[in-house]
């Protein structure tokens, strides 16, 4: 039986084989003799979840997809550990996969819409996500389809939008230039919709996440109140956000699990990620040098620009050093 789902438009199935061809040896090169070692968590989780979309761009059996299954199984507890039991609740690592270039929650979340979505297998774990009902099949004011579907779209319109999430120095100075960010993500189409129905789940499951029937619906919630912020960190609320929400996102929804549902939970942490950092925008090639294509494009960033300034206060560097 050949693997391919309807939900998956053939293009990306026809990419993510393309870059199995085409990357795959370096990739595994880089996992034995890079990311293998103890240090760069988003790295190593980053290029474990590649290896992992290897197997499934070659999964053409049930068998073979069990194998990628398997491998979320190791990715997952990678994951895990980036939460441990023994730290108090808000104390975990996720602050530094948003703040790092590595593009983890990417691979995430192609990993887990591009497996084939199961919801018979998945609803045990994640809930049976039906519309206006809780878990007890009782009335509920959620419709949990309609917002999964209203999210995916909201993130493929920022994503659409190239230069949605630069940076505008017309907006001020740098923290009003990250504000200013925020609001035109907001105010990209249906996003404001989906980051206020995420608001009123945040507040209706600030206890007892499980009662509201869908696990991936409620975590997705709490990554948009983290995205929110991720705008502008007030009294490190940031880092309260962070550590409960990626705790709860390893307690209800676990890799292996919300890799039978198809939502979008790591494609809403990439857009976090996005809005809490601004890598040099460097390419290589383009008939210049490394080098000085690196300082073309730096040159207009805020902390060099802050960097040449205090030289040009303290003058020229003395000609004798004293030890």
């Amino acid at each position: 039986e050949v693997l391919a789902p309807e939900s998956v438009p053939s293009i990306a199935w026809s990419n993510l084989r393309g870059f199995g061809n085409e990357r795959g040896p370096l990739l595994l090169q880089l996992l034995g003799q890079v990311l293998a070692r103890p240090y760069c968590e988003p790295g190593k989780v980053a290029g474990a979840a590649a290896g992992c979309l290897l197997f499934l761009a070659s999964a053409h059996t049930p068998s073979q997809l069990e194998e990628a299954l398997k491998c979320a199984e190791e990715v997952e507890a990678l994951l895990q550990a980036t939460a441990p039991s023994e730290t108090q609740v808000f104390d975990t690592r996720l602050h530094l996969f948003l703040r790092s270039a590595w593009p983890t929650f990417r691979v995430l979340d192609a990993l887990v819409r591009l497996f084939p979505s199961n919801e018979t297998a998945a609803s045990p774990f994640l809930g049976r996500c039906r519309a206006y009902q809780d878990w007890r099949g009782e009335p509920s004011e959620f419709d949990w389809p309609s917002f999964r579907k209203l999210l995916s779209e909201s993130l493929l319109a920022v994503r659409s939008e190239p230069g949605l999430l630069v940076l505008d120095p017309a907006d001020g100075p740098l923290s009003e230039q990250y504000r200013g960010r925020w609001a035109r993500v907001y105010r990209t189409s249906r996003f404001h919709e989906a980051a206020s129905i995420a608001s009123d789940v945040f507040y209706k499951f600030r206890t007892q996440q499980w009662a509201a029937g869908c696990h991936p619906g409620v975590v997705a919630a709490y990554i948009l109140q983290v995205v929110n912020f991720c705008s502008r960190d007030i009294e490190a609320w940031l880092q309260r956000y962070v550590g409960a929400t990626w705790r709860l996102l390893n307690m209800l929804t676990p890799l292996t699990s919300l890799m039978q549902a198809d939502w979008p939970v790591f494609g809403a942490l990439h857009l976090g990620s996005l809005l809490r950092r601004r890598p040099v925008p460097w390419t290589f090639g383009g008939g210049r040098g490394q080098d000085e294509e690196l300082t073309a494009r730096a040159g207009d960033e805020p902390t060099r620009r802050l960097q040449d300034n205090v030289r040009r206060a303290l003058g020229p560097s003395p000609g004798v050093t004293y030890v």
